[in-house]
Parts: C-alpha cells; sequence; structure tokens
C-alpha cells in the first residue's frame, strides 16, 4: 500500500533503487540483520502510533478521555463529544503525544534495543549511513558517537508517516514534523 511505500522511501531513499540498498546476507550478514530487523521495529512503533491514534479518534469522538479543554475550542456541551475538525484533530494529537496505555513507548524502546542489539558497527562492512540512505543517512552516519540521533530520526520518520495517514484517512491538517 501506499504507505508502506512511503515508509521505504522515508527509510531506504528511492524506491526505484530499492534493489541496490537492500544489503544480501551474502555481501553482509551483520548490515542485512541490522537492516531487516531495524525496518520490522520501525514498522511495528508506526503501527503502535496508528493503533493509538485510532483508539484516541474513538475516544474523541465518544467524548472519553479528554486530553484537552472543550471549551477552548467554544465546546459546552456536557457530553463532551468533539464538535469540529480543529478540536478533532487538537483531541488525537493530545491524546497520542500522552500515549495512553504505553504502547509507542514499549514499541520505541523495543527499536532501541533492537538497533543497538543487531547494529553492531565493528561487525558491519557496510556503513550504517549505506545501510539507512533514506531520510536518516546523516544521523546513522554519526550512530557510533550518537546513536540517539538515529533512534529521534527513526521516530520521526514514523511520526510524518503517521500525520500523513491521519491527514489522508480522515481529512486532517496536521503538519509533519
Amino acid at each position: 500500500d501506499e504507505e508502506t511505500w512511503g515508509m521505504l522511501a522515508d527509510v531506504f531513499g528511492d524506491p526505484s533503487s530499492l534493489n541496490d540498498v537492500v544489503v544480501s546476507r551474502h555481501d553482509d550478514k551483520d548490515a542485512a540483520k541490522c537492516q531487516y530487523k531495524t525496518y520490522e521495529k520501525v514498522g511495528e512503533l508506526y503501527y503502535a502510533k496508528m493503533k493509538t491514534f485510532v483508539r484516541c479518534k474513538k475516544y474523541a469522538l465518544k467524548g472519553k478521555h479528554r486530553f484537552t479543554d472543550p471549551h477552548e475550542f467554544g465546546n459546552t456541551d456536557e457530553d463532551e463529544r468533539v464538535e469540529s475538525l480543529p478540536e478533532l484533530q487538537a483531541e488525537i494529537l493530545a491524546c497520542v503525544a500522552a500515549d495512553p496505555k504505553g504502547k509507542i513507548a514499549r514499541a520505541k524502546r523495543k527499536l532501541e534495543r533492537k538497533v543497538l542489539d543487531k547494529c553492531e558497527l565493528d561487525d558491519m562492512d557496510t556503513p550504517l549511513a549505506d545501510v539507512f540512505p533514506g531520510d536518516c543517512a546523516q544521523a546513522a552516519s554519526v550512530f557510533e558517537t550518537d546513536p540517539s540521533a538515529f533512534m529521534d530520526c527513526l521516530d520521526e520518520v514514523t511520526e510524518n508517516r503517521l500525520h500523513t495517514s491521519m491527514n489522508a484517512f480522515d481529512g486532517l491538517t496536521i503538519d509533519c514534523p
């Protein structure tokens, strides 16, 4: 689907050159494992964010577990259901940021553990920036001295993709970070 291809492009660059980017186990077993496991966990982080988004949208539409002040949007209903698209958007963003079930935080920790475990630079022949030549190539290039920059970038990639999805699915107008 479009989101999968978008995420692939975000992480690996131009999808038309994907065959050139995917590291073969025959060429560099450790880099191939790093690439596969990292992308797998990036997908799980995106899924956790999307699942949280859906839950938060349900909360907002039912008026349950509010994370914003309804009066800020001129909403005076007693049931606290959202009444406008800007209110819905703000409520969903606040709820996703709060991560009420902790799913996003858990997925982030799993991603970090997997990257730190599977992406041992000393074992890889391929530079990490070549393993992940997409939006996070620069952050991957400083992984040895600043692993958090790479993790933050992967998190931002999933956040941007989530916002793109939310905008497409629900007609929202959320700016991507």
